[in-house]
C-alpha cells in the first residue's frame, strides 16, 4: 500500500482482519519494500477460525510511523484479507522527540537525530495541535542541564488564554528523566517550550501525563 498519510504523529499499532481455515498464520509488516525497508513487525496472527468470519488481531509495531509512507504485508500462505487500519494515538500525551516541533526558533541550538542540544538565548521550540482532553498532572522530560539549574519554561497558547508553567531542570553530567507536577490544563493548545538567557540544556524529549 502506497502513499499512506499515517498523520503528522502517528501510531506503532496496526490492526488487521482476514478469514482463513487456520488458527494462526505467519505475518510480516514492513515501511516500504520487504528487504529494502524496515521491518516492522514478524511474529503470528493468531485466532480460532470461524467460517466465513473476517477477525481482528492488533500488532505493536517496532515503532511509531508517521507521514506519508509505503507499508507492505507479507503473508506465507494464501486466505482472504479484509484490511486495516492505525490505532488512533493522541498527539498530547505520546512521546515526543524534541526533534518532532514544529517550529523553533532561538540564538543558538544544535538540532541532531536524537535531541535538541546546547540550547542557548531565548530559544522557543513550538508544538502545534496537542488536545489535552482529559487534562494533565505532570510533564516528564528527558534532558540534560549543564549548569547547575535550567528553567524550562513550558507555555500553553489556547482560545481561552495563555498558561506559563516553569519546571527547574537540576543539572547533571549525564542525560535525566524527571517528572515534573503542572497546574491542570484543558482543551486544545498550541505548546512552547521557552529557553531563556544563560540556559545551556539539551533536550531529548517529553511527554505530558494524564
Amino acid at each position: 500500500f502506497d502513499n499512506i498519510d499515517f498523520g503528522e504523529y502517528g501510531s506503532d499499532e496496526l490492526a488487521f482482519s482476514i478469514f482463513t481455515f487456520r488458527d494462526s498464520e505467519p505475518v510480516e509488516i514492513w515501511e516500504g519494500e520487504p528487504e529494502n525497508s524496515e521491518l516492522l513487525f514478524k511474529g503470528t496472527y493468531a485466532i480460532k477460525s470461524i467460517y466465513n468470519v473476517y477477525q481482528e488481531n492488533i500488532f505493536k509495531l517496532t515503532k511509531r510511523i508517521k507521514g506519508v509512507r509505503s507499508i507492505t504485508f507479507r503473508f506465507h500462505s494464501s486466505f482472504v484479507f479484509g484490511g486495516f487500519y492505525m490505532l488512533k494515538k493522541e498527539k498530547a500525551y505520546g512521546e515526543l522527540n524534541a526533534t518532532e516541533y514544529n517550529g523553533i526558533t532561538g540564538d543558538s541550538y544544535d538540532v541532531r537525530e536524537d535531541g535538541i542540544y546546547a540550547i542557548g538565548n531565548n530559544v522557543d521550540i513550538e508544538f502545534q495541535r496537542m488536545n489535552f482532553s482529559e487534562g494533565i498532572s505532570s510533564i516528564t522530560i528527558t534532558g540534560r542541564s549543564n549548569i547547575p539549574s535550567n528553567p524550562v519554561h513550558v507555555r500553553f497558547y489556547g482560545e481561552n488564554g495563555d498558561v506559563n508553567q516553569i519546571c527547574d531542570f537540576p543539572g547533571s553530567d549525564e542525560i535525566q528523566t524527571i517528572s515534573f507536577p503542572l497546574e491542570n490544563v484543558t482543551g486544545m493548545y498550541k505548546v512552547n517550550f521557552i529557553f531563556l538567557p544563560g540556559s545551556n540544556f539539551d533536550f531529548v524529549g517529553f511527554k505530558f501525563n494524564k
